[in-house]
C-alpha cells in the first residue's frame, strides 16, 4: 500500500523522531484494541474513545508512506480490514449503541473513521472498496440526522464545531467518487456556517477575534476551516465551480492571519484558557502570564500543520507565513511535546512559561475523564504521530506539468533526500542546528526549485556564486535538464532577544528557527544540541528543555528583565 512515485527521506531531527515513533508507538499499538469498540459498540458514557482508531491511523499511515516498513504495512492493512468487518448493513461504523448515535462525540468519532479510510485510499489501499464503505458510512450519518430533522451544527459539542468539521471528510469523498451529492452537501454544510453560535465563516470574514467565532474551541474550529480550504482547493483542482456568496479563499487566508496575529506562542504552541489549553484566547497576548490556563495542546499544533499545509496549497504551493510557522511548530512545541523514546507526546505543553513548568506525558485520558482505563491513550498523543507526519508534505513541495514533476519548492532544510524518476535532490547540513545546508540537485529534465530564505539568512551562494536575496521570501532558481546544480545557504545563529508580546519586560531567546529555554538541570543536559550562556542562564533547545519529563525537571522560556 503506497500511491507515492517518488521517495522523500528526511533524516534530521523530524526524520529521527518519525522513525522512533513509528517504531515504539504506532507498531506497539494494539489497533485489534482500539477496533475492538467498533465491533462491540458498548461506548455508552459520551466518550471519545470512537476517535482514536483513524486518528493513530492516519498518522501511520502517512509516515509509513515515507520510511516504508513492511510490518507497519502489513499492521495498517489488518486493521483497515478489521474496521470495515465492523460496518453493518445499514452503512454505520460506530462505537455508540444505537439509541445514542447522534450523542456526545459519536459523530466526531465517525469522523475520524472516514480520515483514515480516505488516508488509505490516498496511499494506494483498496480503492473500490474503501470508497464504498465511506459513501455508505457517511450517507447513514445523513439518514439518521434527517429522521432527527436537523442538521451537523445541531449535533455534538462545542456549538457544534466538533461535527461540523467532518466537512474535511465529505469534501474528499466528493474527491474520489465525483459524485455531486457531496459537493452539494458539502456546500450545504459551508452555508450552514458550521455552529449554533455564529457563522464562523461571516465571522472571519468581519475579522472577529478568533477566541469569539464559535465558542472558540480552537482544534474543532480551526478543523472547519481546514474544510473549507479542502472544499476550494479541491473545486479549484477539478476547475468546478463553487460558491461565491462570499469569498471563501480570502476568508481562509483572513482566518490564518487572525491566528497568527493573536493566537501564536513563541514556541508554535497555541491555545489555553482552561486546564487543558483547549481555546483561543489571545494566547499570544497572555502566554507569559501563570493565570491563563495551560499553554497548548497538541492536537491543535498538529491541527495548525495541516492548516499551514492548506494554506501553501491555496497559495499555489507558495506560502512563506504558513511555512514559516510550520518550522516554528515542528521544531519547537512539536519536538518539545514528544518523549525522547517517542511513545508519547504531552497533551498541555509546560505551564507556566515564566518558569516552573515541566512536560507532563499525557495520561489514559478515559480513564482521567470516566474512571475506566483505555489502553493508555490520549487524544493529544494520538495526534503526535500525524503532526510529524505532515512534516514530509510541508518540508517539500512537489511541482508538476503534465502529471509530472517539474520542480519543487523546499521549506525546511533539514538533512533530506528526495528522489523522483532520474533526478535527485538532496540537503547536508545540521539544521537547525548548525550555521550552513548545502543542496545538490541532480536533473534529467528541466526544473524549477524555489527556496524558502528565512529571516536568520546570512549569504545565499549558487554554483559558487554569492546571490542576492529576501530574507522572509522565496529564491527562485532554474536548472536546465541534464546538469547539477549546488546551492549553499548560511544562517546567522547569533542569539536574539525575543519581548513578549504582551509585556516586553519578558524576553524569550530564539538562535536560528529554534527557541531556547533554561532546564532545572542546568548544564546537566547531556543529550541537548545547543548550550548558550545569556546573562548567566543555561539554555538549551527547547525540544531538549525537560525532556526527563518529570515533575522535578522544569523549564523556562520567558525572563523578566526588569525593562
Amino acid at each position: 500500500m503506497n500511491g507515492i512515485n517518488h521517495k522523500l527521506h528526511l533524516e534530521g531531527p523530524l526524520g529521527k523522531a518519525g522513525k522512533l515513533v513509528l517504531q515504539n508507538y504506532l507498531k506497539d499499538t494494539s489497533f485489534t484494541d482500539l477496533a475492538a469498540i467498533f465491533h462491540t459498540r458498548e461506548e455508552n458514557d459520551n466518550g471519545w474513545r470512537c476517535e482514536f482508531w483513524g486518528k493513530i491511523l492516519r498518522g501511520a499511515i502517512l509516515l509509513n508512506a515515507h520510511l516504508r516498513d513492511p510490518e507497519m504495512e502489513k499492521i495498517i492493512d489488518e486493521t483497515v480490514a478489521d474496521i470495515l468487518d465492523s460496518q453493518k448493513e445499514d452503512g454505520s461504523i460506530t462505537s455508540y449503541p444505537t439509541e445514542k448515535q447522534l450523542q456526545g462525540w459519536n459523530l466526531w468519532g465517525i469522523k475520524y473513521v472516514l480520515l483514515a479510510l480516505l488516508r488509505y485510499v490516498e496511499y494506494g489501499g483498496k480503492k473500490e472498496k474503501i470508497i464504498k464503505a465511506c459513501t455508505t458510512l457517511l450517507s447513514y450519518v445523513e439518514e439518521i440526522m434527517a429522521k432527527d430533522g436537523h442538521f451537523f451544527p445541531d449535533y455534538g459539542l462545542h456549538t457544534g464545531l466538533a461535527v461540523s468539521s467532518m466537512l474535511g471528510a465529505v469534501v474528499k469523498v466528493w474527491d474520489l467518487t465525483d459524485d455531486i451529492h457531496w459537493k452539494e452537501l458539502a456546500e450545504k454544510l459551508i452555508l450552514s456556517g458550521c455552529s449554533t453560535a455564529n457563522n464562523i465563516f461571516a465571522e472571519a470574514e468581519k475579522g472577529t477575534l478568533p477566541a469569539c467565532i464559535g465558542n472558540g474551541k480552537a482544534y474543532e474550529l480551526t478543523s472547519c476551516f481546514q474544510g473549507l480550504a479542502e472544499y476550494i482547493i479541491t473545486a479549484e483542482k477539478r476547475n468546478e465551480k463553487y460558491l461565491q456568496d462570499k469569498d471563501y479563499k480570502e476568508i481562509c487566508f483572513k482566518y490564518f492571519r487572525l491566528i497568527c496575529d493573536n493566537e501564536i506562542m513563541i514556541t508554535g504552541a497555541s491555545g489555553l484558557k482552561d486546564v487543558v489549553g483547549e481555546f483561543w484566547d489571545q494566547g499570544k497576548y497572555k502566554q507569559h502570564l501563570s493565570n491563563a490556563g495551560s499553554l497548548g495542546e497538541t492536537c491543535i499544533m498538529t491541527t495548525l500543520l495541516h492548516y499551514a499545509d492548506r494554506m501553501i496549497s491555496l497559495a499555489g504551493e507558495k506560502h512563506i507565513e504558513a511555512a514559516e510557522l510550520a518550522e516554528k511548530i515542528l521544531y519547537n512545541a512539536l519536538l518539545g511535546a514528544m518523549t525522547p523514546d517517542g511513545r508519547n507526546f504531552t497533551h498541555a505543553n509546560p505551564t507556566p512559561l515564566t518558569g516552573g513548568g515541566w512536560k507532563q506525558p499525557a495520561p489514559d485520558q478515559m480513564l482521567l475523564c470516566f474512571k475506566k482505563a483505555f489502553h493508555g491513550h490520549d487524544c493529544c498523543r494520538a495526534q503526535g504521530p500525524e503532526g510529524l507526519a505532515m512534516a514530509y508534505p510541508l518540508a517539500l513541495r512537489i511541482l508538476k506539468k503534465q502529471d509530472k514533476i517539474s520542480g519543487c519548492v523546499i521549506n525546511l532544510y533539514e538533512k533530506m533526500k528526495f528522489e523522483f524518476p532520474g533526478s535527485t535532490l538532496g540537503i547536508d547540513g545540521d539544521y537547525p542546528y548548525g550555521a550552513k545546508v548545502k543542496i545538490k540537485l541532480k536533473t534529467r529534465e528541466d526544473f524549477s526549485l524555489s527556496l524558502r530564505i528565512p529571516q536568520y539568512t546570512e549569504k545565499v551562494v549558487v554554483d559558487g556564486q554569492t546571490v542576492s536575496f529576501i530574507p522572509g521570501d522565496y529564491l527562485e532558481l532554474t536548472a536546465p535538464a541534464k546538469t547539477e546544480k549546488e546551492v549553499e545557504l548560511f544562517f546567522d545563529l547569533a542569539l536574539k532577544e525575543i519581548p513578549a508580546p504582551g509585556d516586553p519586560s519578558y524576553i524569550a531567546l530564539r538562535r536560528g528557527a529554534l527557541i531556547l529555554a533554561e532546564d532545572s538541570r542546568q548544564d546537566a543536559v547531556t543529550d541537548a544540541k545547543l548550550h548558550e550562556i545569556w546573562q548567566g542562564h543555561h539554555l538549551v533547545e527547547y525540544a531538549s528543555a525537560g525532556n526527563a519529563f518529570s515533575e522535578n525537571n522544569t523549564l523556562q522560556v520567558f525572563f523578566k528583565t526588569g525593562r
